[in-house]
């Protein structure tokens, strides 16, 4: 995380001198000493005023009046109204800040967005990259629509419950279950041991558009890269694992990992006892960023719909949901807790700590300080990283073994 907020931080520092080289902007310390020519910046907002505003981004807003604008390195996605489509706690977190400011008139009850880039919610494709073409807005919460509500009231706002906690299952409705599901979703009448010997699970790790090293600020392009494919799978009644991992953040080396990927799947599946195989991910983060990587290559992309001709997609999360409805979670951290009793023993707990251990490890190979290091591999952190996406592979097939053979008994949390 110290990494995204470092970004975080340049970026508005970046947003916020073009305001004030651009508009003569001059700073102030309080809120009350705000004019036309000033601005008010805390953490990651600033308070502005709305001429300022309808001159940068060609809007109408009141002229009388200041408003409040974050400063986000986040790609936003928003609707046709330009209205930012964010995360629950994001918006909270910004509602509570607006909700400081309600009873000073001449702030506006709308608050301002700059993102890096923005997304169309209609279109995936239809992205603007300049971070000062669009300014997105998020509805005032009821809160600061209404001072009289206490906050008191809005910290007693009623929870959902605890969901359903199951505490046993007999192990031939758990096993029958997850068969139908599986057979149903892949489309193929296999047994528990056909299943096992003709599958593969599969977790990728990639770098998605987070880092941005501002060089064509304030334009911001596509950083997003596969760097590792792991693979577990049966060889020989042993489950065997295979790692593809690039030496470095580049086109070039994305491509070597998914022709080295293919050529591999191509050998498994002459092993396979049957015409089809099973690929079992978690999500549909992995095909949808396998797919994405690989349609760069257009080579590459038609080897693989040859070689994907006979292998069939599971989603074992789905698997897993309508096997064992009302689960706390279904993060596969939590399944593998509180199904398996297992936890993970590496210091990467999750894809975002790969991320961004990956892009500051890409960043010192490409520095002057690298002469012992030329490769990612040549780091720990890409070993554990390593570790840890062998065990997210290890863990689909025990999850799957698990299903099709034992009783399940879940903790109560």
């Amino acid at each position: 995380m110290e990494f995204i907020i470092r970004r975080s931080k340049i970026f508005k520092k970046m947003v916020l001198n073009d305001f004030v080289k651009t508009y003569n902007l001059k700073s102030v310390n309080t809120i009350r000493s705000l004019g036309n020519s000033h601005y008010y910046s805390k953490n990651n907002y600033i308070i502005i005023h709305n001429s300022i505003l309808n001159d940068r981004f060609n809007m109408c807003l009141d002229n009388n009046m200041f408003s409040i604008v974050f400063i986000l390195y986040k790609n936003i996605k928003y609707n046709d109204k330009k209205i930012a489509l964010l995360d629950s706690c994001s918006k909270k977190n910004m509602q509570k800040i607006m909700y400081k400011y309600v009873e000073l008139p001449f702030i506006s009850k709308h608050m301002g967005i700059i993102g890096r880039k923005y997304i169309s919610s209609k279109n995936k494709n239809c992205i603007t990259s300049n971070c000062f073409d669009i300014l997105c807005t998020l509805k005032p919460s009821k809160e600061t629509k209404c001072k009289n509500q206490s906050e008191s009231n809005i910290n007693t706002l009623k929870l959902p419950t605890k969901t359903i906690s199951l505490n046993s299952i007999p192990k031939s409705v758990l096993r029958r279950r997850f068969l139908q599901n599986i057979q149903e979703l892949s489309g193929l009448d296999w047994k528990t041991n056909t299943i096992l010997n003709n599958s593969m699970f599969i977790d990728a790790e990639f770098v998605n558009d987070i880092y941005d090293d501002f060089s064509k600020f304030p334009n911001s392009y596509d950083t997003s890269m596969l760097f590792m494919i792991g693979l577990s799978y049966i060889d020989k009644d042993i489950l065997d694992y295979k790692n593809f991992t690039t030496d470095k953040l580049s086109l070039i080396d994305e491509r070597i990992l998914l022709t080295n990927f293919l050529t591999f799947l191509e050998r498994i599946k002459d092993k396979m006892q049957s015409t089809h195989f099973i690929l079992f991910h978690w999500s549909n983060a992995d095909k949808y960023i396998l797919e994405r990587s690989l349609k760069r290559y257009p080579d590459l992309y038609k080897r693989y719909e040859t070689i994907f001709n006979n292998i069939i997609y599971v989603d074992l999360l789905k698997i897993v949901k309508k096997t064992l409805p009302g689960l706390q979670s279904y993060s596969l951290k939590y399944i593998s807790k509180y199904l398996l009793d297992i936890t993970y023993n590496t210091n990467c707990q999750n894809g975002l700590d790969a991320m961004c251990s990956i892009i500051e490890k890409n960043v010192y190979l490409k520095s002057d300080h690298s002469e012992d290091q030329n490769t990612l591999l040549s780091f720990d952190t890409t070993t554990d990283i390593i570790n840890y996406n062998r065990m997210d592979t290890t863990l689909l097939y025990d999850i799957v073994k698990y299903c099709l053979n034992y009783t399940i008994k879940l903790h109560d949390v």
